[in-house]
C-alpha cells in the first residue's frame, strides 16, 4: 500500500529520472536499471559517502557484479570488504525481504558494518528486523530511511556538490521541520521464540509473550527519552514493569520491551509512554491484549510430565543423541514439540531452527537463514518491489544455497558456539531426499568442525515406522554412529481423561458419566470431544470465571459414549451467528495455506472464533489448521462451490500458486482464469510447498480433457515436465506411484494427442510409470496397463511411425523385464518372457533401430543371462561387448559403465592367473570415467568395480578406504538399496585382513549385512533368490554363531521370503530341499572362492 508524502525535500530531479529508462552511465557500466532504483540516487549517496567518511575511499559496485550492496569499502579488489552500503529507491515503504539477502550475505562475509540508504522509510516489520540483526548477527547496521536520510542530506549539503541534486531548496528551512518530527515509535508483540504475534491475537492462560517499543530518532541530533509501560490490571497478567532510558544518537534506533504472561480471561490495556527529556514532547500509545479461557499448550498428568522432563533434561544436557519422539497421530507430539521450544533453559541454549518439511528445501532454507540472523518476519512484499526479492534471494541462493553442501558450508559459517543449532523437524516421516542429503551434509561438517548441531524430531507412526525413519536417515543406530533417545506417548484412559477435562475446564462430579469407560483414547480426540462440547453448548464457561459448567447432563454422557464421532465443522461454523463466512475462511485457508495480515484483519472475529473451538492455531506469528485431520475434514465434509473458487481467485493478495489451484477446480468457469493458467504453466513461478506442487499436477491429469479443450494441454504437460524431477524428488516412493498411476489413468480416457510435444511428453510420463511399477515391484500393473497403451498408442494422431514403435518398445521392454522379475533363476526362460522381448525388439526394428533405444534393448538381452537366467557365459560377453563397441552410439554413462563391467567380466572369465597390467590398465579407465560422471547410480557401481579390481589386485587397504568413501555416497545421496552390498564387502575384507581382534567386528557386519538385505528384499523372493549366494554365506556364518536368522529379521518379513529362508537353513543342515541347485549359485564376483555381490 502506497504510503503519504512524508518528504520534506524536493526529490524531483531524481524522482523524475527514476520514471524513465536511466539509458548507459560510462562511469558505472550501468544500463537500463529498475525502474526505482536510479542512476542519479546512487550518484547521490556516492557523495554523500564521501561526506560521511573523508578519509575512506569506497568502490562502486557495476550492476551484473553488485552481489546486492552497491559500494564497498575498501577500493581495492585484492583487500576483503569490510563495510557495505546498499541503495534502495522506492515509493512504498521498503519491505525487510528486499534487504534481508544483503544482510545475511553481510553476516556470511563477516562484513563489519552494512550502511542502508532508502529513498521512502522502511516499513515496522523492516526496522525491527535491523535491531535483531545487529543484536544477533553483532554487526553494526545503520540505516538512513526517509526523513533520516533527508536529515544526513541537511547535515551535508554544503559538501560534495550535494545541494547540486535538489536546486532552489532552502535546507535550513528544511530541516527546521524535520526536527520537529523528533520520533518514530514501533510497538510489536512477540511469542516467547520471537515470533511477531498480531494485533488480534487470541492469548491464552498461562501463555508468556514480549511486549516491545521500539524507537527511531529522526534528526541529526542526540536524543535522550524515557520509556515506560504500565499493566493496569495485574489480575490478568503478570509482567516485569520498568522505565528504561535511551540516548539516542542521531539515526539511532532504540529498543524496550518487558516479558508478560497472562493469569486469567478478560481485556486488558497496555500503556506505552515516551518521554524525551528537556523537551515537553511525550508520546503514547496503547496496546490491546485479549486472553480467552484456554490452557495454553496443556500438557497434564503424571505420565506425561515424565515424558516433558525427560525430553527437557536430554536437551538441557547438551546430549549427543538425538530425541526423537514417535506416536500415532493426534498424541500431542507437536505439543510436545511446542512446549519444549519455549522452555527458557532450552530456548536460551540454542539457536532453535524448526524446519518445516512441507516447504520445498530452497524455501525452507530461505527462511532458515533469515532465523539464523534474527530475522524473524517473514511478510509480504508490494509489486513494486517484488521484482528485487526475486532477484536478491536468487544471488543469495545461487551464491550460498545451491545443493546441500553449499548450504551445510554456509550454515556452518554463520553458526555461534555459545548457541548451537537445534533441528526441530515435526512431521518427520515427510521427509525427502533433499533434506536428509543437507543433515547429512551437516552432521559430516560439524563433525569435522567440531561444532555439535542437535536434532528433536517428531514421528507419525501411521505413516512411517522408527526404523524406516532411521534408515532414510542413514541413522547406523546399531553401530552408534548416530544414536537416539527414543521418547513415545501414551493414550490417555478414563482417569486421565477426567483429569484432564478438570483441569482445563474446571469441570466437578465427572466420576459418573464415566462409570462404564473402558477405551484409550488420543489426546486429539479428547480436543474433538472437547469441541462438540462447546459448540453444542452442553457445557458453557461461567461469567468471569475460568470453569465450565454441564448444561445438558444427558447429552453431556451420550457425548461421552460417542466420543470417536467427528466434529461437525457445519455445526460450529453456524453457531457464530456469521453466515456462511466461517465456512469460507476454512476454505481460503485450506487452498491457500496462509492467511496474511490483511485477511487476519478483515476476518478477525471469525478466526478468533474458530482458534477459540480448536479448529484453527496461532502458532510462530501464522494461523493454521489445529492438526492435519481437522485440515483433511475440511476437504472432505465442506463443500467447494464455483463461487468460492472465484472469490479466492479474485483475492489481490492471492499468490500464483493459489491462483492456479482455483483456477484448474474451474477450468474455464472463472474470468480471465485460461489466460492466467497459460501465462503461469509457461512462467517460471517458484512453487513454495510440495502439496501444491503435487496437487497442481495431479489436477491438470483430473482435468485434462477441458485442458485440451481450452488449447492448453501441450503448456500443461511441458509445466509437469518441467516440475517432474522435484515431484519425484519431493512425494514418497507410494505417494509418487499413484501419482503415475494417475497419469496412466488419466491417459486412458483423456484426449492429449493434439500435438507431437504433448504425445512426447506424456508417454515419457506413461515409461516413467512403468519404470517405478518395476522399482516397487508392481509386477502385475506393468502386463495389465502395456495391453492398454499397446491401442492407445496404435490409435493415436499427430506421432509419427518411428516415435509410436520407438515408445511401444520401451513399454514392452519394461514387461518383458517385470515378467522376467517373477522368473527363477538357473531354469529355462519363460516363453512368456521370450515373447515381451522379442515383441520389443521388433518394435525397435520398426521404430528405424533408433540407437537410444538400441542400447537399451542389448544392454536388457545381456541382464537377461547376467541377472535373471545368471546363465552368462564368456562368449555372450564377448559378443555384447564387441556390438556395443561396433555400434555408432553416442556417449553416455549407460554406454560407458557397461563396457568397462564386460571388460571386467572378460577378465574375470578368462583369466585363470591374475594379470595385474591388465587390472591396473582397467583401473585407470574407471577412475577416467568416474571423474566424468555425473550420475549418482552408476557413481556407486564404479566404486564397487573398483573395489573390486583392488581386492583383486590383493591391494586390500586402497579397497577399505575406497569403501568408506562408497559408504558416505550412499548414505549423502539416500542410495538404501546398496547398504547391504558395502556391508557385506565391509566384512570379507575385514575376513581376508586375518585380524583376529575384528572377529567381533566381522560378526557385527555379517548380522547387519544380512538384516539389511533382508529388509530390502523382504517382499521380493524372487529377487532374493537371485543373490541367494550372499543369503547362504551369510546363514552359514550365523549358523556357526549357534544363532538363529529370526532375531534378526525385519518383522514384515513375506511368506515367500520367510520360506525360502527356511529352506536355505534346512539346505545348509543337510536337509534335501526343492531348490537345492539354486542354493549352490555362485556370484560372478568370487574372491578366495567367497562369492561377492553382483554389482
Amino acid at each position: 500500500m502506497k504510503k503519504q508524502d512524508i518528504h520534506v525535500l524536493n526529490w524531483e530531479r531524481i524522482t523524475q529520472n527514476i520514471n524513465t529508462s536511466s539509458g548507459t552511465n560510462k562511469t558505472t557500466n550501468k544500463t537500463d536499471r529498475m525502474i526505482n532504483k536510479g542512476i542519479l540516487f546512487e550518484d547521490l549517496i556516492e557523495k554523500l559517502l564521501v561526506a560521511m567518511f573523508p578519509n575512506e575511499t569506497w568502490r562502486r559496485t557495476i550492476e551484473s557484479h553488485d552481489g546486492k550492496r552497491d559500494f564497498v569499502y575498501p577500493k581495492e579488489e585484492s583487500f576483503p570488504d569490510q563495510k557495505w552500503a546498499e541503495c534502495k529507491n522506492y515509493s512504498n515503504n521498503l519491505s525487510l525481504n528486499i534487504i534481508a539477502p544483503t544482510l545475511i550475505m553481510g553476516a556470511i562475509e563477516n562484513i563489519e558494518s552494512i550502511f542502508i540508504f532508502s529513498y521512502s522509510p522502511l516499513n515496522d516489520n523492516a526496522i525491527e528486523g535491523i535491531l535483531n540483526y545487529s543484536k544477533t548477527s553483532k554487526r553494526k547496521v545503520e540505516l538512513f530511511d526517509g526523513n533520516v536520510l533527508e536529515s544526513l542530506i541537511c547535515k551535508f549539503h554544503n559538501i560534495n556538490g550535494i545541494a547540486d541534486f535538489f536546486p532552489n531548496t532552502d535546507f535550513e528551512k528544511a530541516y527546521s521541520v524535520l526536527k520537529n518530527k523528533k520520533m518514530r515509535i514501533i510497538k510489536i508483540i512477540k511469542d516467547i521464540n520471537g515470533n511477531k504475534i498480531s494485533a488480534s491475537h487470541l492469548f491464552e492462560l498461562g501463555e508468556f509473550f514480549y511486549i516491545y517499543m521500539i524507537v527511531q530518532n529522526l534528526t541529526y541530533e542526540q536524543v535522550n527519552c524515557r520509556i515506560s509501560i504500565k499493566n493496569n490490571n495485574e489480575h490478568l497478567i503478570k509482567s516485569d514493569i520498568s522505565i528504561g532510558f535511551y540516548t539516542l544518537p542521531f539515526a539511532g534506533i532504540g529498543e524496550y520491551s518487558i516479558q508478560c504472561q497472562t493469569l486469567n480471561p478478560g481485556n486488558l490495556n497496555c500503556k506505552l509512554r515516551i518521554t524525551v527529556e528537556n523537551s515537553e514532547k511525550t508520546f503514547s500509545t496503547t496496546q490491546k491484549i485479549r486472553i480467552i479461557d484456554e490452557q495454553h499448550l496443556f500438557w497434564i498428568e503424571t505420565p506425561a510430565f515424565k515424558i516433558l522432563d525427560r525430553c527437557r533434561t536430554h536437551l538441557e544436557s547438551y546430549s549427543s543423541t538425538s530425541l526423537l519422539i514417535a506416536a500415532e497421530s493426534g498424541m500431542g507430539k507437536s505439543t510436545l514439540i511446542n512446549i519444549l521450544s519455549q522452555e527458557k533453559n532450552i530456548y536460551e541454549k540454542y539457536k532453535i531452527l524448526k524446519i518445516d518439511l512441507n516447504l520445498t528445501r530452497n524455501c525452507c532454507i530461505k527462511n532458515i537463514f533469515t532465523l539464523i540472523v534474527g530475522l524473524h518476519d517473514n511478510e509480504k512484499t508490494s509489486k513494486e518491489q517484488k521484482t528485487d526479492e526475486n532477484e536478491a534471494f536468487s544471488l543469495l541462493m545461487g551464491n550460498y544455497a545451491e545443493n546441500a553442501e553449499m548450504i551445510a558450508e554456509t550454515m556452518m559459517k554463520l553458526y555461534d558456539t555459545s548457541h548451537p543449532y537445534l533441528f526441530v523437524i515435526d512431521d518427520a516421516q515427510k521427509i525427502d531426499r533433499a533434506y536428509i542429503a543437507l543433515f547429512n551434509e551437516l552432521n559430516e561438517r560439524a563433525e569435522k568442525e567440531d561444532k555439535p548441531i542437535y536434532y528433536m524430531l517428531a514421528l507419525n507412526e501411521n505413516e512411517c515406522s522408527v526404523d524406516t525413519l532411521l534408515s532414510r536417515l542413514n541413522w547406523d543406530v546399531e553401530n552408534h554412529e548416530h544414536k537416539c533417545e527414543l521418547v513415545g506417548l501414551n493414550k490417555f484412559g478414563r482417569n486421565d481423561i477426567v483429569s484432564f477435562m478438570q483441569h482445563k475446564y474446571g469441570l466437578k462430579d465427572l466420576d459418573k458419566y464415566f462409570e462404564n469407560f473402558d477405551k484409550e483414547i488420543r489426546p486429539l480426540d479428547i480436543h474433538r470431544l472437547c469441541m462438540n462440547l462447546k459448540s453444542e453448548k452442553i457445557i458453557t464457561s461461567t461469567p468471569n470465571s475460568k470453569e465450565y459448567i454441564i448444561v445438558d447432563s444427558f447429552k453431556f454422557h451420550e457425548m461421552i459414549n460417542h466420543i470417536y464421532t467427528d466434529i461437525s465443522l457445519k455445526n460450529i461454523c453456524s453457531s457464530f451467528g456469521k453466515g456462511d463466512d466461517p465456512e469460507y475462511v476454512l476454505k481460503y485457508l485450506y487452498i491457500t495455506d496462509k492467511i496474511d495480515s490483511q485477511m487476519r484483519k478483515k476476518w478477525a472475529d471469525i478466526i478468533n472464533q474458530l482458534i477459540t473451538f480448536g479448529i484453527l492455531k496461532e502458532i510462530d506469528g501464522s494461523i493454521a489448521f489445529y492438526h492435519d485431520e481437522i485440515r483433511n475434514l475440511v476437504g472432505e465434509k465442506i463443500f467447494f462451490s464455483e463461487e468460492d473458487y472465484a472469490d479466492i481467485y479474485k483475492d489481490k493478495n492471492l499468490d500464483d500458486t493459489a491462483k492456479s489451484l482455483c483456477a484448474l477446480n474451474q477450468i474455464g468457469r472463472i474470468r480471465d482464469s485460461i489466460p492466467f493458467l497459460k501465462n503461469f504453466f509457461c512462467s517460471c513461478c517458484q512453487i513454495h510447498k510440495k502439496s501444491h506442487r503435487y496437487e497442481i499436477c495431479w489436477l491438470i491429469f483430473e482435468n485434462l480433457n477441458q485442458l485440451t479443450e481450452n488449447g492448453l494441454t501441450v503448456d500443461a504437460l511441458r509445466f509437469v515436465k518441467a516440475n517432474f524431477a522435484l515431484l519425484n524428488a519431493e512425494q514418497g516412493h507410494s505417494s509418487f506411484l499413484n501419482f503415475l498411476k494417475h497419469i496412466a489413468d488419466s491417459a486412458l480416457i483423456n484426449r492429449w494427442d493434439t500435438d507431437s510435444d504433448s504425445i512426447e511428453n506424456m508417454a515419457y510420463f506413461i515409461k516413467k510409470f512403468f519404470d517405478r511399477s518395476l522399482s516397487t515391484y508392481n509386477y502385475q500393473s506393468c502386463s495389465e496397463y502395456f495391453k492398454k497403451f499397446q491401442k492407445v498408442f496404435m490409435d493415436i494422431t499427430n506421432i509419427s511411425i518411428s516415435r509410436r514403435y520407438f515408445w511401444l518398445s520401451h513399454f514392452a521392454n519394461r514387461v518383458a523385464i517385470a515378467l522376467d522379475r517373477s522368473s527363477v533363476p538357473l531354469c529355462d526362460e519363460p516363453c512368456k518372457v521370450s515373447e515381451m522381448y522379442a515383441l520389443s525388439e521388433r518394435y525397435c526394428i520398426d521404430a528405424g533401430n533408433d540407437n537410444e533405444l538400441l542400447l537399451q534393448i542389448t544392454i536388457d538381452n545381456f541382464n537377461r543371462h547376467y541377472v535373471y537366467r545368471h546363465d552368462l557365459t564368456v562368449s555372450i560377453v564377448q559378443n555384447t561387448y564387441n556390438f556395443l563397441t561396433q555400434m555408432p552410439l553416442k556417449k553416455s554413462m549407460l554406454l560407458e559403465y557397461h563396457l568397462l563391467l564386460l571388460e571386467y567380466l572378460t577378465l574375470k572369465m578368462n583369466d585363470k592367473m591374475i594379470d595385474d597390467n591388465k587390472y591396473n590398465n582397467l583401473l585407470k579407465k574407471v577412475d577416467d570415467i568416474s571423474i566424468i560422471c555425473q550420475s549418482s547410480f552408476y557413481r556407486l557401481k564404479l566404486y564397487m568395480l573398483k573395489i573390486y579390481i583392488f581386492i583383486e589386485l590383493r591391494r586390500l587397504s586402497n579397497a577399505e578406504t575406497l569403501l568408506k568413501e562408497a559408504f558416505e555416497f550412499a548414505y549423502r545421496r539416500d542410495m538404501r538399496s546398496y547398504i547391504y552390498k558395502l556391508t557385506y564387502i565391509k566384512a570379507h575384507i575385514l575376513i581376508f585382513q586375518a585380524d583376529t581382534k575384528a572377529e567381533a567386528d566381522i560378526q557385527q557386519q555379517i548380522f547387519l549385512a544380512f538384516r539389511q538385505l533382508m529388509e530390502q528384499r523382504k517382499d521380493a523372493p524372487n529377487d532374493l533368490m537371485r543373490e541367494i549366494f550372499l543369503v547362504v554365506r551369510m546363514a552359514h556364518f550365523i549358523n556357526e554363531q549357534e544363532l538363529y536368522a529370526s532375531e534378526i529379521l525385519p518383522k514384515s518379513l513375506s511368506d515367500g521370503s520367510c520360506n525360502l529362508l527356511r529352506e536355505v537353513y534346512g539346505y545348509i543342515k543337510g536337509q534335501h530341499t526343492e531348490h537345492e541347485r539354486l542354493f549352490g549359485m555362485q556370484s560372478y564376483f568370487t574372491f578366495n572362492k567367497i562369492s561377492f555381490p553382483n554389482i
